[in-house]
C-alpha cells in the first residue's frame, strides 16, 4: 500500500518497470485496477487471485489434452494442480498474484506454440503472451528454450521462440543494470555455488510432499556434500537430467512436462545468490507440469482397469490432497499467521521477528508491532539491531516519548 505504483502508476518512472528484483510491472496495473475501483479493501485483490487460479486451472487441462494426455486424465492433472498444497501461497497471499499472471499467460503461450499445425499467426500470439508472462515474474524465462527443445532442434522452431529469447535478454539487461536489482544479491552470507544451487532444490523438491510446509525457509547450515537437502537436490538434478535425455522419454508423451517442468525450476534455482539462500516456495508454474507428469503416470499404471475404477482412482488424489490445501490456506490467510507460523520454527531469528512485526504493522497495529520488537530485543539480547524497527513503530503509534527515546538511544 505503500508503493506510489500502484495508486499512481507513472511509466515514465524506473519503477514502474522495475520496482522488484525483476519486472512486475503487469501484476502492479491489475493492483492499481484493484485500487481504483475499491481501494485498498482486501477482498477485492483476493478474488482477483482466486479467479486467476480457476483460469489456470482450466488452462491446465486444455494444455495437457493438447499434449497428449486422455481426457480423464487431463482432467486429474487439472485437479491435482487446483487441490495441491503448493498453491495456497500464490492464491492467498496477495503478492503472490505475480506468480498467477505469469503462469496464465505462460500457459497460454506454451498451447499456442505447441500447436499441432503451428503457424506465423500462432507463433505470434504464443510470443505476444510470453511477453506479457515476462513483464509479470522472471520464473517464465527458460520456457522458450524448453519450447525450442520440445519443438525440435531447427531453424523453423528457433524463429518460432526468438521474439521470446529477445525479450528474456532485453529483460535481464535491464534488471541487471537497474540498482534496485543490485540490492537483492548478496554475495556474502549467502552458501557457495553450487551449494546453495542444490540446496534450493532439495528444499523445493521436498515441498511436492507431504508434510508440504509452506512457511518461509531460511538455510543457517553450513554448506556440505553430505547434507541431506544438498543430497536431495542432487539426486533430483540428475533424476531429472537422465529423463531428459534417455531416448525412450524423447519418444513418449512425457518429454514436454519433463522439459517444462525443469524450465520453470531453473530461475529460482538460487543461481545467483540472492537476499535469502531460500524465500518462499514459488512453485506453483513447476506443479503444472509435474501434475502433467502424475496423470501420465497414472493413465499408464490404470489403462487396463474398467473405467468406473479409473475415475475412482483418478478422483483419489485430489480428494486426498485438499486437506493438506485448507491447512496451508489457513496459515497464509494473513501475515500475522504466517509469522506467527514461522517463527516457531525460527525463534532466534531477528529478521523472522521483524517481519512479523512488519505485519502487525501493515494492518495497522503499530503498537502490537513495538511490544513485539521490545520483546524479540529483550529475548535475544540484541537490542541495537532493533532501535531502527521500533522507532519506526513507535512513530506510527504515537508514542512519542517512546520515540523520542530511541531515536537518542540511536545516536547520530
Amino acid at each position: 500500500w505503500r508503493n506510489p505504483q500502484i495508486a499512481a502508476p507513472d511509466p515514465s518512472s524506473l519503477a514502474f518497470w522495475a520496482s522488484h528484483v525483476y519486472s512486475i510491472t503487469l501484476p502492479n496495473l491489475t493492483y492499481s485496477l484493484n485500487h481504483a475501483l475499491h481501494g485498498f479493501t482486501p477482498g477485492g485483490y483476493h478474488a482477483v487471485n482466486v479467479l486467476l487460479h480457476a483460469c489456470n486451472v482450466v488452462l491446465v487441462f486444455m494444455l495437457l489434452e493438447r499434449l497428449g494426455t486422455l481426457r480423464l486424465f487431463a482432467a486429474l492433472g487439472a485437479l491435482i494442480f487446483a487441490s495441491h498444497p503448493l498453491v495456497a501461497e500464490p492464491v492467498s497471499w496477495i503478492v503472490g498474484r505475480k506468480d498467477l499472471l505469469a503462469t496464465t499467460f505462460a500457459l497460454g503461450a506454451i498451447y499456442h506454440w505447441q500447436n499441432p499445425t503451428p503457424t506465423r499467426r500462432t507463433d505470434a500470439v504464443a510470443n505476444a503472451l510470453f511477453v506479457l508472462a515476462a513483464f509479470s515474474k522472471a520464473s517464465v524465462f527458460a520456457i522458450p528454450l524448453a519450447v525450442f527443445m520440445v519443438r525440435g532442434v531447427s531453424r523453423r522452431s528457433l524463429f518460432a521462440v526468438l521474439p521470446s529469447l529477445a525479450i528474456v535478454v532485453g529483460l535481464s539487461i535491464f534488471m541487471a543494470a537497474s540498482p534496485i536489482a543490485h540490492l537483492a544479491v548478496q554475495q556474502e552470507g549467502a552458501a557457495p555455488f553450487p551449494f546453495r544451487v542444490f540446496q534450493t532444490l532439495g528444499l523445493k523438491f521436498s515441498l511436492f510432499f507431504p508434510p508440504f510446509d509452506l512457511r518461509p525457509v531460511y538455510i543457517h547450515d553450513a554448506p556440505s556434500w553430505t547434507n541431506a537437502i544438498v543430497l536431495a537436490g542432487i539426486v533430483g538434478v540428475a533424476l531429472l537430467f537422465v529423463a531428459v535425455t534417455l531416448r525412450q522419454s524423447r519418444r513418449s508423451r512425457a518429454f514436454a512436462p519433463l522439459l517444462f517442468f525443469g524450465a520453470a525450476l531453473a530461475p529460482g534455482a538460487n543461481i545467483i545468490p540472492m537476499t535469502h539462500d531460500v524465500g518462499d516456495a514459488h512453485l506453483y508454474l513447476p506443479l503444472v507440469f509435474l501434475s502433467a507428469l502424475i496423470a501420465l503416470a497414472l493413465e499408464r499404471i490404470t489403462t487396463r482397469l474398467a473405467r468406473p475404477v479409473r475415475i475412482v482412482a483418478a478422483a483419489a488424489l485430489p480428494l486426498t490432497l485438499a486437506p493438506f490445501c485448507l491447512t496451508q490456506t489457513e496459515i497464509w490467510r494473513n501475515g500475522v499467521a504466517l509469522w506467527q507460523h514461522t517463527a516457531r520454527t525460527y525463534p532466534n531469528s531477528p529478521e523472522i521477528c521483524k517481519l512479523h512485526a512488519g505485519a502487525y504493522a501493515l494492518t495497522d497495529r503499530p503498537l502490537d508491532a513495538l511490544l513485539h520488537l521490545e520483546g524479540c530485543a529483550e529475548r535475544l539480547g540484541n537490542r541495537r539491531a532493533f532501535l531502527r524497527a521500533m522507532l519506526i513503530a513507535a512513530e506510527r503509534a504515537g508514542e512519542t516519548e517512546k520515540a523520542r527515546a530511541l531515536r537518542a538511544e540511536i545516536g547520530p
